[in-house]
Parts: structure tokens; sequence; C-alpha cells
């Protein structure tokens, strides 16, 4: 039973006195592995040896383990500084149980079952952020919803391990106390985030990361903030979907990717990539990109604007759809020798639309595939009989009669048609050879993708977006195309887009590309918490002098200093008050404060006559780091940026003139300020800070701005893993019932001696892991065993009443053809199955990567057994009756890039950068092989294993009693027996070896190269499977 901490000061500083306690035992501890670890590799540097494999091997280990344990300790650290900042009583309002719980920036524990302090990622922690006390609920993911009774919600201020003050409050850091946060300098402000995270922002970071979101944010809401604190929140509940590297986040410019880099470590984020949507885009080109070619902006005046409109993308979609159309055929296809009509033109043309948006490549495997299977059946039916030289040339044929997948044309040259196709119809584009800006690149990787690619190339998993304003939709369409499969954060202010013509000044088109799921988000974030009131009001007044919708803005009740306007009588002035005023800001002890002017030529002449006079931070695009001291930049590198005071320098007429881009430039540097905002200007002021703003300009614009709907976003209901799979059973078995009753019927090869009809087995339904990976109250999700009921049985009436038949799920499937549909692989992020860690266990080897363990087992001298489980796995089911024999030596050999188990008839090779296992026989003659790339895949519900069998090699499934033996050629068969059977789906190769899977489930083998080949096993939560050579 949890003991509820008290509540007077005495006990509170007693509380924090124990945490510190533990937390400085858990820096010692991880501080002396380091050190350790340290130690161990200094030794082996003293007796490295290139040519010691083993040795190599080791060094590799060790250095990662080092990396995650220096990673370790700084989280240690940072917890130890400031063990927590808030703390939430409450009710469990099903159990009547009272709990109470202290939250922090990672766990903090003596007992991990007990924990003293929680992450603040974890589900409970979320009622901490909620709006009010009293009865709430929260979700845990797999387990459902919890209702409770928040009765107290406190927030700490700790400072040099003494308790300052604490708060009870309704809310988070309610204005008060966000005052007293945010009235600090801006680098003490980055610590206390996460203590004062607001409801609106709290409710984007725990948006569930399978649907795509676009954040609408004022200046100061804290947009960029969000977005990490939601990558951070991802890592930490989602674990299993999404490792560092599924991440991509895009910036405008590498300052502001500087700026992210140094929050990141703050977060424990580590090894998330970062790159401009120019990197990214280069990126997507992969091998076709000219390293000679030169990456330029875009230029006002230089770069058409319609280059980076949707209509451009749209135009780009039809030119490659002409292109395909003229060259890949679309008539009806007829066989020579009986004039037979193997595809007509309108089934062709049915494929082709059923194809809409696949790659060329793509969509000629598809014509193929029709073709192929129209073929196949051609060639084994009864009224016509072909040689075994016929059909070998027909198939042969045929089998590239759409064309090949591999495209041998220059994504240039392509690029340059279609700007010809673009220039006849009047657009005017200029562009110089080998130079591209951001919108030449999305072409590019648009051309890549749709004509080019014959492989898919796994990237991201999710994309965030920051400054999201500053690219057009032309950008935005590419990269939907090239990373479908990517979900996203979009985070952005139409109000500083600076560059009116490029960008996008409303979320209407995005909206409409991004926003297509029920459960997709749009959001805004109103208020401003980092300008003073006065701050802020003086840059509303800009925007309402332009002629755009603005969205409205909330500022926190934080007042400061009024903004200084001051004129000057030339340039030798201007210089001397910006010394004069940046000297006073260091005297009041402002660390961070930047000098913004309108274009670079500007910024450079105000750096020479500064230098030598003031203490300048130097500013280099690639590699600026953010610390004490003043910073002239140009406009576009304050974007998402924030400073202690900020000077605008030279705020003429003639630097920004009544228009609405310069509207919007202003705006964005005046919201730069956290405390002070100083103007200066020479010669006649500009009127968008002279001229007053009139009621009918504030009226329009708040007319505009309550005006805009958001779209309505439903409720996300969270389901426990038993309805999930109650759903997807009745779903999948409805389903089938309907393609059964009214769909088109698969392809039956007729045969001269038929067969009597075994029935056809029902598809079982589909069943969560029975070890789901639930969350829990306090921390990371643990593993909970679940036995399932029978849905099926339980429904079989709904079911039979759909499809007029009864169904017989004790059936077994061997030798079924499985639907089209179920052909694909499931869609997934990019797996990493490179090994990193190697474990020597008793009678087996374990191969850990970032996806999951790999264990290979030597069953006997012939016999090798291969698990996988996502995770850190340490057991596995036990082995099958068929293997319980176990006996012989093996040898265990380990290089840096090669792992070797022998037996003496048997030698397994694990290559280490792919994770990819190879078979081969005492004479270490291959006999098979996984997929170099991505050898394996698990989903909720199914494995897969990719195998490359050889051109021709023959494959024959074991039949068991009363059944022959069924040969797979260039078909996909179920090898299964039904759920109720004992006997393992066996497969036998011509080449001297067999595969066993484990019994019961329903098992596929696929030799068809467009989807696999591969092996799939559903209803199981792990990958099991014994070679054995004859």
């Amino acid at each position: 039973m949890q003991k509820i901490p008290g509540i007077t000061r005495e006990e509170e500083e007693q509380n924090l006195k124990e945490t510190i306690e533990v937390a400085e035992q858990k820096v010692t501890g991880v501080r002396q592995n380091v050190a350790q670890l340290k130690k161990e590799l200094h030794a082996m540097q003293e007796e490295f040896d290139t040519a010691d494999k083993e040795m190599q091997a080791l060094w590799h280990n060790t250095d990662d383990m080092f990396r995650h344990v220096s990673q370790e300790l700084a989280r240690a650290i940072q917890a130890r500084k400031k063990p927590y900042f808030g703390r939430i009583d409450f009710t469990d309002k099903k159990s009547g149980k009272k709990e109470s719980y202290y939250i922090g920036r990672s766990v903090i524990a003596k007992n991990p079952d007990e924990p003293m302090v929680i992450d603040w990622r974890a589900p409970i922690a979320g009622i901490y952020y909620g709006s009010s006390l009293g009865d709430m609920t929260y979700s845990v993911k797999g387990e459902g919803r919890y209702e409770v009774h928040l009765s107290r919600k406190r927030t700490y201020e700790v400072e040099d391990d003494r308790l300052k003050d604490f708060y009870d409050s309704d809310i988070v850091a309610n204005d008060e106390l966000l005052t007293r946060y945010l009235a600090r300098n801006k680098k003490a402000v980055l610590g206390e985030i996460i203590a004062t995270i607001q409801q609106e922002q709290n409710d984007v970071i725990r948006q569930k990361p399978q649907h795509n979101l676009i954040i609408q944010g004022a200046a100061g809401s804290g947009k960029t903030t969000v977005a990490m604190h939601r990558i951070s929140y991802i890592l930490y509940n989602y674990e299993q979907e999404f490792a560092p590297e599924d991440f991509y986040i895009i910036g405008s410019n590498q300052v502001l990717l500087n700026y992210i880099t140094g929050v990141l470590p703050e977060l424990n984020v580590y090894g998330v990539r970062q790159m401009t949507m120019e990197q990214l885009f280069v990126r997507l080109l992969y091998e076709d990109w000219d390293g000679e070619c030169q990456v330029i902006p875009v230029q006002k005046g230089v770069t058409p604007p319609f280059k980076g409109t949707y209509a451009w993308f749209c135009d780009l979609e039809q030119f490659c759809e002409a292109y395909e159309r003229e060259r890949i055929p679309r008539q009806s296809v007829c066989l020579e020798k009986n004039g037979k009509v193997l595809l007509t033109k309108e089934a062709i043309e049915k494929v082709w639309q059923q194809s809409k948006g696949l790659s060329r490549a793509d969509k000629i495997t598809r014509l193929t595939e029709h073709l192929m299977a129209k073929l196949e059946n051609e060639l084994s039916g009864k009224y016509y009989s072909y040689s075994a030289e016929e059909k070998k040339k027909l198939i042969r044929f045929y089998s590239t009669y759409f064309g090949k997948r591999e495209w041998k044309g220059d994504i240039y040259e392509l690029y340059e048609d279609f700007l010809t196709v673009q220039r006849a119809k009047g657009y005017e584009v200029g562009r110089k050879e080998k130079e591209f800006d951001v919108y030449d690149l999305a072409a590019l990787a648009y051309l890549y993708k749709r004509i080019k690619e014959d492989s898919v190339i796994r990237e991201a998993g999710h994309v965030v977006i920051d400054e999201a304003q500053d690219f057009g939709m032309m950008a935005y369409a590419s990269l939907k195309y090239c990373l479908s499969r990517c979900t996203y954060t979009i985070m952005g202010d139409i109000s500083q887009n600076i560059s009116m013509d490029y960008g996008l000044n409303d979320w209407q088109e995005l909206r409409s590309l991004m926003l297509t799921d029920p459960f997709d988000y749009f959001g805004l974030l109103r208020k401003s918490y980092r300008n003073t009131i006065e701050i802020s009001k003086f840059a509303t007044d800009i925007l309402y002098h332009g002629s755009f919708q603005i969205y409205p803005v909330e500022p926190i009740i934080r007042h400061g200093k009024e903004v200084r306007v001051c004129a000057c009588a030339d340039d030798t002035a201007l210089t001397e008050q910006t010394i004069e005023t940046l000297n006073a800001w260091k005297a009041q002890g402002l660390e961070t404060v930047a000098v913004i002017c309108a274009g670079e030529q500007e910024a450079e002449r105000v750096r020479k006559s500064l230098a030598g006079k003031v203490r300048l931070v130097p500013v280099q695009e690639d590699g600026m780091q953010f610390g004490e001291g003043v910073m002239v930049l140009t406009l576009q590198y304050t974007k998402g940026l924030e400073f202690d005071a900020v000077l605008i320098y030279d705020a003429s007429e003639k630097n920004y003139s009544k228009e609405d881009g310069a509207v919007k430039r202003l705006y964005v540097a005046a919201t730069r300020a956290l405390h002070e905002l100083v103007v200066l200007y020479k010669g006649k002021l500009t009127g968008l800070i002279a001229d007053p703003v009139t009621q009918t300009q504030r009226s329009r614009a708040v007319l505009q701005a309550e005006g805009k709907k958001t779209r309505a976003v439903l409720p996300q209901e969270e389901r426990t893993n038993e309805e999930i799979y109650r759903e997807r059973a009745l779903e999948g078995e409805r389903e089938r019932a309907v393609r059964d009753k009214y769909g088109p019927k698969k392809i039956v090869v007729l045969k001269k001696e038929p067969e009597a009809d075994t029935g056809r087995q029902e598809r079982k339904p589909v069943r969560e892991s029975s070890s789901a990976r639930v969350g829990t109250m306090y921390g990371r999700a643990d593993r909970r065993v679940r036995e399932l009921p029978s849905y099926l049985e339980r429904h079989q009436k709904d079911i039979e009443e759909l499809s007029g038949k009864k169904t017989d799920t004790a059936q077994g499937e061997f030798g079924e053809m499985p639907d089209e549909k179920t052909l694909h692989p499931a869609g997934h992020n990019r797996i990493d199955c490179g090994v990193r860690f190697v474990m020597k266990g008793k009678g087996y080897c374990d191969l850990l990567s970032n996806y999951g363990t790999l264990r290979i087992a030597p069953i006997s001298q012939e016999v090798i057994r291969v698990c996988f489980a996502k995770g850190q796995c340490s057991s596995f089911p036990q082995r099958a009756k068929e293997f319980e024999a176990a006996g012989g030596q093996y040898k265990i050999r380990e290089t840096p890039g090669v792992l070797e188990i022998r037996t003496q008839k048997l030698l397994v090779r694990v290559d280490k950068k792919t994770g990819a296992v190879s078979f081969l026989d005492g004479k270490e003659w291959l006999l098979l092989k996984e997929r170099d790339k991505e050898p394996r895949m698990l989903t909720e519900h199914t494995g897969w294993n990719f195998f490359s069998f050889e051109k021709g090699e023959i494959l024959t499934a074991d039949g068991g009693e009363g059944r022959k033996p069924l040969k797979i050629g260039m078909s996909a068969k179920y090898i299964s027996f039904g759920e109720q059977s004992a006997q393992m789906p066996g497969l036998a190769s011509g080449k001297g070896y067999e595969l066993y899977f484990p019994a019961g489930k329903r098992t596929m083998c696929c030799n068809i190269p467009m989807y696999g080949p591969y092996i799939s096993v559903e209803d199981t939560e792990l990958i099991d499977y014994y070679f054995k050579i004859k």
C-alpha cells in the first residue's frame, strides 16, 4: 500500500531530502559504471590489434555500451539537479484507493514498482497538466481509460537542493506563477518548461503519433518547444513503434536547427535527425544527387512564385501521368498461338485506375501480376497444350510485357522536359544549370520516387516541421508523396510568413492535403508566453496594418517596460545609440541579446561598426551556438528563436514599407523579445509603427480571426487490447463473408484429376499479442499476459447470416491461395536489424538490435532454431516436441562484421550490419539466406521472414497425412493445417534443406518476387522457425 506523503512544509522538505539521496545514489552508481567502461576501453586501446577480429568486436560492443551509459548518466544528473516539480493527489473512482505521485523529468525509485518520482511523460502524469481539480480521466495504451478524482495539484520551486516554495492551484502554473518563471533570463526559462506546460500545449504533445497534426501557434506560444516535447513523449510511450532514427525534424534554416540540437538532450532525446527542407529533398534523391549541383535559396524577384504552388505540383503530376501512359502498353493482350485474350484493354484501364498514385514501377508490377495470373491459368488449362519450351518462352516474354521496374533515364533531363512543357504553356521559368532551389529539389525528389525508384527505401516514420509557413504547397505535396507512410506534426504561424509570395498565407490547402483522416487534428495555440503585455500589444498593432487574416493572440499577464522607439540623425548616431543600449542591457544582467537587421548587407555593416566595442557572438550558420552575448542577425535567422532583449536596427520606411510582407517581417522581429524591445531608426519611421491603428482595422482583423472555424476533431476513445481484438475479428470476418458472397472469385487452376472439395478455411480473427505491451500508470510500459476469448466463436451466428453459409473453423487451409490483398507485407517504419550487442548463453546466442532480440540456438548437428522478438527478450517458448532431442558440439566465432555458429554439418552466419541470417553446409556452400534489407518484420499479429530463395529453386510443402506434397512454384500458398492441428508446417527445398514453423498457426509461403519471397505466420508475437539440413 502506497504511503501518502504529508502536505506540510516540514514534511515536504523531508521528502525532498530523501528523494535527493536516492537520486544521488543513482548518479554515483551510473558514474561508477561509466568509469569502469572507460577503463575497459582504455585497456583495450592499449592492446588493440586490427588483425584480432574478436578484440574489434568486443571494442565495438563496449564502446556502444559506454555511449548508452553516458546518456543514462546525463539523465541521472539532470534528475538530481531538480528531482521533481509537481505532485498530484487523487482517488481512483473504481477502487476508492487514494494515491499520490511526484512528477519530474525522469523516474527516481528505490524500488522500480514503487517510484518516488514518476516521469512527466507517463500516462497518469497527464492529469497534472489538465484544466482543473475534480473528476478526470486518463488513458493507458492497451488498458483503456481510468476515472479519478484529483484533489490536489501542487507545483514546487526547488533550487540548490532547497525547497524555495510550493503552490497549490487548479491549473499548472497560473499567470502569477508563470510571470515569476518567465521574468527570468532565457537560460533559466528553458530549464522550467516542463514544469509550466499548459493544457493547450499538453493536448498537442499527447496527441497520438499515428495521426497528422497541424498547429497554428501565435508568436511565443511555444511551438518549437511543444514539438520537441512531443517527440520526447512519443519516444517514451511508443518505443516499440518509433525509435529516434524514425524522426526527422525539418526547420527553415540551420540556425534554428542548431538551437533545437541544444534543446533535445534536455528532454532525454538523442539520435533524432535534423535537416532543412532542402537537405531532406537532396536526401530523397539518394545516389542521383549530383555533388556538383548547388542549392540556392528562394529569391524574391528571381524565383517565380508559381513554383511553390499546389497548381505547379498538379502540373507535375499530370506530366508524369502522360509520361507513363505513353510508355506502358494499354491495348488488349492476346496470345499469338490461339488468339486468346489474356487481358482486355478495359481490364488494363481498370488496374491503371486502381493504381493511381503508385509509382511507375509499381504500376508495371500490378499489371504484370494480373497478366501472369491469367497466363498461368491458360498454360495450366486443358483446352490447349504447351510444350515446356513454349511455356518458358511465354513466361519470359510476358513477364516484361509492360516494361521493367528498372528505369535507366536521367532525372535531371526529365525535369528539364517538364520545364519545357511548362514554358510552352506560358510560364517563364529561368534556371541556371546545376542550381536548384527548394521547389526544384521537391520536383526532382517527386520524379525520382514516381518514375525511377524500383525498390521502396524506408525513411522516417514521423516528420516534425517547424516554421511550416515558410514552405509552399509544392514542397508539402511532394513530401507527402515521397514519404507516404509517415505521419506529420506541422507547426507554424501564417502571420510569420516573411516571404509572402512563396510560403503559406492560410492553412486551407495544407489541411485539405494532410488532414484526411477523421482523427487528424488542427489546433490553435493562442497564448503567448514569450512577450510582456507591452511588447505583445506593440507587435499586434503592427499586424493590424496588414490586409491578411490573423489569429487572436492572448498574452499572459506579465508587465514590463514600454517599447522604446528612438530616432537617430544618421548612421553614426544609430551606432552610438546601439552601443549605449547594449551596454545598459549588459549591466542589467540580460544574457541573450539580438540586434535584428533588415538584410545581410546591413547586418554585416553593423557587425563591423560594433566590433571591438561590444562582445559579439560569431554568426556562422552551420556552427553557431547559443549562449551569453550579443548576436547581430538578419530576420530570416531569427525565426523560431527568442532573446532576453531585442534591438530592431533602423526600422525606417525604407526598410519596412507599408505592404503585407513588411508587416510580417517587422512583426517577427518584434516578437523575438522576452523582456525588452528597443526600436531605432533614421530618416522617416515606418508607418507600421508611426501610424495609429484605426478601429476599422482592429474590427476587421478580429472578425476574420473569429470567422475562421477549426476542424471538428472526433474524440478518441482509448480501447483495451481485447476491445481492439474484438472489433478487428468481427470486421475481418464480415469483410471476408461479403467478399465470398458478392466479390470476384480468385483464379483457380483447372486440374485433370479434380480432387474432392475439402472446404474452405474461414480466416482466423486477428488477435492481439498474448503478451500485449501496455502502459503503466507511472512509468514505462510493462508486459502483461492476457487470455483473450474466442470472439469468432461467440459471433459465429452473425457471420453465418451475412455469408449465407456455415463456417468451419476446424478445417485446414493447406494448399489454399491467399487473397491478393493479403500478399502485400504490412507497411512499417524503417527497421534497423543491425546487431548492436552479442550475448552468449548456454545453448544459444542472442544478438540485440534496435528492433529486437535475435536468438540462434543449435538444436543438433543438423538443426538450428531461429527466434526473434521485439525489444530485449531473455526467454523464448520451449522448442517443439519434434526437436526436443539435442546433442553435439558447436563453436562460435565473432568478428566486427560477422557472427558464426558452426556444427559438424551446418554453418550459420549473421551479418552484423543487416542482421540477416545465412545457412551454409559443412563445405560452406550457401543453402539459404535471409534478405539483407529488413530480413524480418513483426506487426501486431503477424511475423514475416523475408528469404532470398534462388531462382528456379524447387520448394515443396509437406502435406502430412492424406495430402499430397504441394509444389509452391512462383505462387503463394498456405502450408499450415488449421489451428487445431499439431503438425508443424514444413517446407522442403531441392537444395537439401527443410524449414519448419509452429503448429496451429496460419502459415503462408509467398514465392512471388514482387511481394517477397517470404514466409508469414499469423497470430504470433514472435518469429520462430527451425532450419534442418537433410
